[in-house]
């Protein structure tokens, strides 16, 4: 199976799709796994509050 490289900004908009459509349709629109989508939204929370990215 071959696997999607996400980019950060691809990430921040579907973590911005969700909280328009819900996790669970966000995931099913992009074919994200819920868990890879609460892994990503755990570690950009850790880089937003280090100071590393300045907006989500």
């Amino acid at each position: 199976m071959k696997f999607k490289k996400w980019s950060l900004a691809e990430k921040l908009e579907i973590l911005r799709k969700s909280e328009e459509l819900g996790i669970v349709e966000a995931c099913r629109k992009y074919s994200v796994s819920t868990g890879t989508f609460y892994s990503w939204k755990k570690k950009l929370l850790k880089l937003f509050h280090s100071g590393l990215i300045f907006h989500l």
